[in-house]
């Protein structure tokens, strides 16, 4: 993504986001968190069906 793009922070290449992260590293490992969870929540949740 380019700098100064409508959809980063100013200066940054960093993608506006609902959490106001404009560290690209810090977002990278938020993401993963996030992902992560998801991802088991979901697990979870088709085990349980299959109960």
């Amino acid at each position: 993504m380019e700098r100064n793009s409508k959809y980063c922070y100013p200066n940054s290449d960093v993608l506006i986001n609902k959490m106001k992260i404009q560290d690209a590293k810090q977002l990278q490992y938020y993401e993963a968190k996030i992902t992560a969870a998801k991802s088991l929540g979901i697990r979870q949740k088709r085990n349980y069906r299959r109960i």
